[in-house]
C-alpha cells in the first residue's frame, strides 16, 4: 500500500506536521516517483529519499520555482504555504548534515540559489565489476567528506594503485547527500594548467560564452549547486591547483574529491593516501581470501571463462601480485593476458625479462617501475608490427577513430621504413588486436567507434615513440591529417551537413589543441602551413560553439608567426574571426581593428568569400558600436559578393542583420520582407544555423511591432530549430520571449511553462544576467492563479539577482512585481508607493519597462485610483516618490 493510498481524500495542509511527510503525500498525488520529482526539480534522485526523510530541506526560492510547478500547486496556495511553512520549519531544527552541506545563509546581494533544471553535468563512469578490497578506504573518505569544515579531499598514491577506482565507487556512495550529485571530469586529455578550467567548464556544461570570464561563469553555475565534483588526474597539470581555491571559495555547498600522484598543497585540503592492495606474505595461509588474488582471478575470468583459481596456480597467482606490489592496474594487465599463457609461464617471463622492484618502502620511483614492469610485460608480448602501431597511436589526445588510426599510423606502399611496416589496410586488424589485448580501450558511440588509452599506458607509449626515433614524422602526419579534417569540418558547418560536423569538432577538440600545439613548434615549411591551415579552418567551429576566448588565444598566437607571404589566404581567415570573437567578447575596438584588416587583405587577394565574410563581422560590431550607416554600407556590399558567388548560408545571416537595421530605421515592411528572403534562402539549402538566425530575429521585429501572434508562431518555430542544433543560449532567449508574449495574451498558464524552462536553461548555463526576468514572470504567473506565496519568494529571487549585477531597470521593474503582490492583498497604498518609487525613478534615469512590467504597472495605477479615490490615491503616490530606493530595496530583498 502506497503513503497515498492509507490517507483520507479529504485531508488539509494542516493535517501534515512535517515538511518530507507533505511532500510524500503531494508527490504521490501528482502520481511521481521520486526520480521522476527529482528530475523535474533538477536534483539527484537519490536526494529526495532523503528530503522525505526530513534529512535535507530545499530552500524556499527552490519550491517555488520547481517543486511547486511539479507538484501541481500552481494555484492550490494553502499547500503552497504549508510547504513552505514546514520546510522553515524543518531547516531551523535539522541538525548539520552528514555531507557537511550546512544550511547556507544568503545574503540578499548575491545571485539566485536556484537549482539548475536538467543541468547537463557529467556523470561518474560506469563500473561494471565489484570494487575489491577497498572497504575501509571508502568508509574513512566517507566520514573525512562527510565533515562539515571539509571541501576538498584528495587521493593520492603511485601510478595504478586504484585511485579513480577508488573515486567513482565513493562518489556514488556519496551521491546522495548533495542536492545535484555528483559531476565528473577526467583531466588526462588535458595537457596545459591552462585547460583545466575550460575542462571543469565543460564538465558543468558552461561553454564558455561572449558575456564574461569563463572563471566567472563557472563560479556563477557552481554556487548555485550542492554536488560533489570528482576530478581524476590532476598530478601533470598541478599548476592549476589554485583556480579549485577560488573555485570553492565561492560555491559554499560544493565538495571536490581529486585523485593526484602528489598532493595539491593548497588550502584547505585533506589528504588520503592510497595504499596497494595487500598482498600475501611468505606463507600461504588465506591466499584466497587476499583481494589482489581475488582482483587477478577476476580479471582473467573476463578474458577466459574456463579460468578457475585452483590449488595448483594459487600459490603462483599470489606470487605474481606480490612481485606486482599489489598495484591493480598492473595485476589488471597481467591477468587480462590470461587468455593467452598460463600464470606460471608469466612467472618465468617476469623472472627472465624484468627488473622488479618488489622489496622495502614503495615510493614515487619503485613504484612506477612496477607499474612499467606490468606494461612492459604486456608490450613484450606484442608482435612488432603491434608495438608500432602502439607507439604511433600514442600521437593521439583524448582518442581516436580506425579512419584517422588509419591516416596517421599506417604507410604507404611508396613509403621506406626502417622500422617493421605497418600498411594502412593493416592498421585496423591491429587496433582491434591491440583493444583484445587490454592495451587500447573502445568505447562505441552511436555513429563510430572511438579508440583510447589509460592514461599510463599512453605515457609509456609516448615514450616508445621518442625513442623509436619517429615522433616527429608521426606528428607531422597527425597534423597533416587535422588540417584535412579541420578544412573538411570548415566546409561542413558552411553546409547542410552542420550537424554532423559539429559534433566532429566536439570529438576531436583535443586533437585539434595537439595538433596547433606541435604547430607552434616548427619554424616554416609545409608543417607550419599545415598548422596554419587548421587555425585558419576551425575558427568556424568555434564561432559556431561560443569558444570565443579559447579562439582568440590560439589565433592570436598564429597571427604572430602567419607574416610570410605564402600565409596570407590563410591569416586573412585568422584576421576576420578573431575579429568577430573579439566582438562576440564586447571587445568592439580590438575586433573592429582586426575585421577591417580583414577586409583589407582579403581585396588585396581577391578572394570574395573571405571578402564577404570579413565585411558581415565587421558590420555586427560597427552595428554594436552605434554605426547604423556604416554598418548597413558594410553589409550591403557584403550581400552583393554572397549573390555574385552563390554563398547562401553567408547571404541569409547578413540578410537577416540587414533587415534588423532596416527595423532600426523605421521600415517594418523592409525588415519583414528581407527577414522572409533570408528565411527562404537558408530553408532551401537546409540551413540550420541561419533558419534560426531569422526566425529568432522576425520574432524580435514583430514583438516590438506589437503584432504578437506573428511573432509567437517565429519564436515557436525557431524552437524546433535552436533545439536540434543545441543552441541553448537561443532556447533561452526564446522562451523569455514567449513568456513575455503569453503574459500580454493573457494566457498566464503558458506565461508561466515559458519562463520556468527559460530559467532552467540560463541556470544551467550559469548565466546570472538572464535569470531574474524569468523569475519575475514565473512570479506574475502565480499572482494571476493566486498563488501569493510562491509569487512572493519568486519576485524576491528576481530582485535579488538584478541588484547583483546592478541592473538598474530590472530593480525597479521588481518594486512593481512587489506592488503587484501588495495589489493581490488588498494593499493599495502599499502597491502606489512602491509603484511611484519605480516610476519616479525610471523616468530621473530615461529608462523603459519590457512590456509585461508597464502593464503591471498600469494595472496597479487603474485598480489602486478605483479603490483610494483621487485624495488617497494621490497622497500614496507623494509618500512613494519620496521614499529612498536603496533603503526600499534592502527591506524588499530581506523579506
Amino acid at each position: 500500500m502506497t503513503f497515498m493510498s492509507g490517507i483520507s481524500g479529504t485531508l488539509s495542509p494542516e493535517n501534515f506536521n512535517t515538511f518530507g511527510e507533505l511532500l510524500r503525500y503531494l508527490r504521490e498525488r501528482a502520481e511521481l516517483s521520486q526520480r521522476e520529482l527529482a528530475l523535474q526539480v533538477g536534483y539527484h534522485y537519490s536526494y529526495m529519499s532523503r528530503i522525505e526523510k526530513n534529512e535535507r530541506m530545499p530552500d524556499s526560492a527552490t519550491l517555488m520555482a520547481r517543486f511547486v510547478p511539479a507538484l501541481g500547486l500552481d494555484d492550490e496556495p494553502q499547500w503552497t504555504e504549508r510547504l513552505l511553512k514546514l520546510a522553515a520549519s524543518e531547516e531551523k531544527t535539522i541538525a548539520p548534515r552528514r555531507g557537511g552541506q550546512v544550511p547556507v545563509s544568503r545574503p540578499p546581494l548575491v545571485a539566485s540559489s536556484l537549482p539548475s533544471f536538467d543541468s547537463p553535468l557529467n556523470p561518474l563512469p560506469l563500473s561494471l565489476t565489484p570494487l575489491l578490497g577497498r572497504e575501509d578506504e571508502v568508509e574513512a573518505i566517507i566520514k573525512i567528506v562527510s565533515r562539515a569544515d571539509v571541501r576538498l579531499v584528495t587521493l593520492v598514491g603511485a601510478p595504478g594503485v586504484g585511485k579513480t577506482r577508488l573515486a567513482i565507487h565513493t562518489a556514488n556512495e556519496l551521491a546522495g547527500l548533495f542536492a545535484h550529485g555528483v559531476a565528473f571530469v577526467d583531466l588526462s586529455p588535458v595537457t596545459e594548467p591552462k585547460d583545466v578550467l575550460p575542462a571543469l567548464a565543460n564538465a558543468l556544461g558552461v561553454n564558455g560564452s561572449s558575456d564574461m570570464p569563463l572563471m566567472t561563469q563557472v563560479i556563477n553555475t557552481l554556487k548555485q549547486k550542492n554536488l560533489l565534483f570528482v576530478i581524476d588526474n590532476f598530478e601533470h597539470v598541478i599548476d592549476a591547483s589554485p583556480q579549485l581555491v577560488q573555485l570553492l571559495g565561492n560555491a559554499p555547498q560544493v565538495k571536490a574529491l581529486v585523485t593526484s600522484r602528489e598532493a595539491l598543497r593548497i588550502s584547505g585540503e585533506h589528504e588520503f593516501t592510497v595504499m596497494p592492495l595487500p598482498v600475501p606474505g611468505g606463507d600461504a595461509a588465506g591466499l584466497i581470501d587476499y583481494a589482489a588474488v581475488q582482483l587477478f582471478a577476476q580479471r582473467a575470468q573476463a578474458v577466459d571463462s574456463d579460468f578457475r583459481l585452483t590449488p595448483e596456480n594459487l600459490r603462483t597467482i599470489s606470487e605474481i601480485c606480490r612481485r606486482l606490489d599489489g598495484l591493480p592496474l598492473a595485476i589488471e594487465l597481467a591477468a587480462a593476458r590470461a587468455k593467452f599463457i598460463t600464470p606460471q609461464a608469466m612467472l618465468a617471463q617476469f623472472d627472465r625479462r624484468l627488473d622488479w622492484v618488489a622489496h622495502g618502502t614503495r615510493d614515487a620511483v619503485s613504484s612506477r617501475q612496477t607499474l612499467r614492469g606490468a606494461i612492459e610485460w604486456s608490450y613484450n608480448t606484442l608482435s612488432d608490427q603491434e608495438r608500432v602501431l602502439l607507439h604511433r597511436l600514442s600521437v593521439f589526445s583524448g582518442g581516436w577513430n580506425a579512419d584517422s588510426a588509419e591516416a596517421v599510423c599506417g604507410d604507404a606502399e611508396r613509403e621506406a621504413q626502417t622500422t617493421p611496416v605497418v600498411r594502412r589496410g593493416e592498421v585496423l586488424n591491429l587496433l582491434i588486436q591491440l583493444t583484445d589485448k587490454s592495451i587500447v580501450l573502445a568505447e562505441k558511440y552511436q555513429d563510430e567507434t572511438r579508440f583510447r588509452f589509460l592514461e599510463t599506458i599512453h605515457e609509456y607509449a609516448r615514450e616508445k615513440l621518442e625513442g623509436a626515433g619517429e615522433a616527429a614524422e608521426i606528428k607531422n602526419r597527425h597534423l597533416a591529417h587535422y588540417a584535412e579534417m579541420a578544412e573538411a569540418m570548415e566546409a561542413g558547418i558552411d553546409s547542410a551537413d552542420q550537424l554532423k560536423w559539429t559534433r566532429v569538432g566536439d570529438q576531436e577538440h583535443n586533437n585539434i589543441h595537439a595538433a596547433l600545439d606541435w604547430g607552434l613548434r616548427q619554424q616554416q615549411g609545409a608543417v607550419f602551413q599545415d598548422a596554419l591551415r587548421i587555425a585558419a579552418a576551425v575558427g568556424v567551429y568555434w564561432v559556431a560553439r561560443s569558444y570565443f576566448r579559447e579562439g582568440i588565444e590560439w589565433l592570436d598566437l598564429y597571427l604572430n608567426r602567419a607574416t610570410e607571404t605564402e600565409h596570407q589566404s590563410l591569416r586573412v581567415k585568422l584576421l576576420y574571426r578573431a575579429g568577430a570573437m573579439a566582438g562576440y567578447m564586447f571587445d568592439h575596438m580590438t575586433g573592429q581593428k582586426l575585421c577591417e584588416q580583414g577586409v583589407e587583405l582579403a581585396r588585396l587577394l581577391g578572394s570574395k568569400r573571405d571578402l564577404a565574410n570579413a565585411l558581415f563581422y565587421l558590420s555586427e560590431i560597427t552595428y554594436s558600436l552605434g554605426q547604423n550607416r556604416e554598418a548597413r554600407a558594410t553589409l550591403e556590399e557584403c550581400i552583393a559578393l554572397c549573390w555574385q558567388e552563390n554563398y547562401t548560408s553567408q547571404l541569409s545571416v547578413s540578410l537577416t542583420d540587414l533587415g534588423v537595421l532596416l527595423y532600426q530605421e523605421g521600415d517594418f515592411q523592409g525588415a519583414q520582407s528581407t527577414m522572409e528572403e533570408a528565411l527562404a534562402i537558408s530553408s532551401r539549402t537546409n540551413d540550420l544555423w541561419g533558419i534560426g538566425h531569422a526566425l529568432l530575429r522576425l520574432g524580435g521585429i514583430n514583438r516590438f511591432s506589437r503584432n504578437y501572434d506573428a511573432s509567437i508562431d517565429y519564436f515557436v518555430r525557431s524552437l524546433a530549430v535552436t533545439s536540434k542544433i543545441g543552441d541553448r543560449r537561443a532556447q533561452g532567449i526564446t522562451y523569455s520571449n514567449l513568456a513575455l508574449l503569453y503574459f500580454i495574451k493573457q494566457d498566464y498558464e503558458k506565461s508561466g511553462e515559458c519562463a520556468e524552462k527559460s530559467f532552467a536553461i540560463f541556470q544551467a548555463m550559469g548565466n546570472e544576467y538572464e535569470t531574474p526576468f524569468p523569475l519575475r514572470m514565473m512570479g506574475y504567473s502565480a499572482v494571476h492563479v493566486g498563488n501569493l506565496v510562491r509569487a512572493r519568494v519568486l519576485m524576491r529571487e528576481s530582485l535579488r539577482g538584478n541588484y547583483a549585477i546592478a541592473d538598474m531597470p530590472g530593480q525597479l521593474a521588481g518594486l512593481v512585481a512587489a506592488a503587484y503582490c501588495d495589489l493581490a492583498e488588498k494593499d493599495h497604498k502599499s502597491a502606489v508607493r512602491l509603484c511611484a518609487l519605480a516610476e519616479s525613478q525610471r523616468e530621473q534615469q530615461g529608462l523603459n519597462f519590457l512590456e509585461p512590467d508597464a502593464v503591471v504597472r498600469d494595472d496597479i495605477r487603474k485598480q489602486c485610483r478605483k479603490k483610494l479615490g483621487k485624495a488617497g490615491y494621490d497622497a500614496s503616490w507623494q509618500e512613494g516618490e519620496a521614499l529612498k530606493l536603496d533603503r526600499m530595496l534592502m527591506r524588499l530583498m530581506a523579506e
